[in-house]
């Protein structure tokens, strides 16, 4: 979830905790890549997630290949709640700065 989430960020992912559409989560996708993106959608045994970066969704996989939810970040010694005010702040300014570079190089 480049640019929110750097590559060197350590995530702490509760495999036991619920999660649904708006939560980032940790999966499997097939040959064995584990990435955190965002649940999109849930539907019959299926989820579909998307990076907060990305304009398209990522290939749907079995509700079982989701390791759980990022519960905590810590990037730089500095410990971060995805599902935190802060975090969503940040978060909705990068993705508006990115829409608006976008929209100029078009």
């Amino acid at each position: 979830m480049f640019p929110l989430i750097p590559d060197d960020t350590l995530l702490l992912v509760d495999s036991t905790a619920p999660w649904g559409p708006g939560d980032v989560v940790l999966l499997e996708f097939p040959g064995g890549k584990q990435v955190a993106h965002r649940v999109v959608a849930i539907r019959d045994g299926i989820v579909v997630t998307r990076g907060d970066n990305l304009a398209w969704e990522d290939p749907p996989v079995p509700c079982h290949k989701v390791i759980g939810p990022v519960t905590a970040m810590y990037r730089k010694g500095l410990l971060v709640d995805p599902a935190g005010p802060l975090f969503r702040m940040v978060q909705s300014a990068v993705l508006l700065a990115m829409r608006l570079l976008r929209g100029r190089s078009s």
